[in-house]
């Protein structure tokens, strides 16, 4: 019964064919009666895609079998913690197979972007925090002044305003076409609460970020 609701509920979201690797990921982690229960939480909580993406991205017909989940799993882990490997807030954690890259896996989504896209607006409420796998993009204080700064793929940005609820305080904008995470606020509070080491990191970094923005935009003015 549960395995059909999944179907059922899958279907609805377009993804019925994905059904066999989704149980199967889910039978090592929850109890069948939680499987609908869990997936609706992950759409409520704009988690979904991403995991029906790392799904599909690894499912053929023959891992649709035993074993499918743990090896959809590893082989989403292994992609995720190869493009984050460079990122330092991750160094002591993101090692392949962990506990912390399994989570973090299922809860960052994908994105690409043209080179002068706004991926931040200064002043705006910040829901996610981002991390670089590809391309260059430049921190700005002003759109009509000089970036105060550029990032390469390893970088992370937009975790001040997640951590302190304040407004974002720069715009950031691609320099050339980008690949990066997103990693919700619900996504981050999920991980961080099992991974204290890595919300002290976050907490360092977003403090010195905040103040070196804080000089450069002294300086600017």
């Amino acid at each position: 019964a549960a395995s059909a609701d999944v179907v059922a509920w899958l279907r609805g979201k377009g993804a019925e064919q994905y059904a066999p690797a989704v149980i199967a990921a889910f039978r090592a982690e929850y109890a069948p009666r939680e499987w609908v229960t869990e997936l609706a939480d992950m759409s409520a909580g704009g988690e979904l895609d991403g995991f029906i993406e790392a799904v599909s991205a690894h499912y053929t017909e023959t891992v649709a079998g035993a074993g499918a989940g743990d090896e959809i799993v590893a082989l989403h882990t292994k992609t995720v913690t190869d493009k984050l490997s460079a990122v330092p807030l991750f160094a002591a954690v993101a090692q392949p197979g962990s506990d912390f890259m399994q989570e973090l896996s299922l809860e960052l989504q994908p994105h690409s972007l043209p080179a002068q896209s706004i991926l931040i607006q200064r002043g705006d409420i910040g829901n996610e925090m981002y991390f670089l796998t590809s391309g260059e993009v430049e921190v700005l204080l002003s759109l009509d002044k000089p970036s105060v700064a550029k990032l390469s793929p390893g970088a992370s940005f937009g975790e001040t305003a997640l951590i302190s609820d304040e407004p974002r305080n720069a715009y950031i904008r691609a320099v050339s076409d980008v690949e990066y995470y997103s990693l919700s606020k619900v996504g981050l509070q999920k991980t961080l609460t099992r991974f204290p080491e890595v919300d002290d990191a976050l907490q360092e970094d977003a403090w010195q970020k905040k103040s070196q923005l804080s000089l450069a935009e002294t300086e600017q003015t």
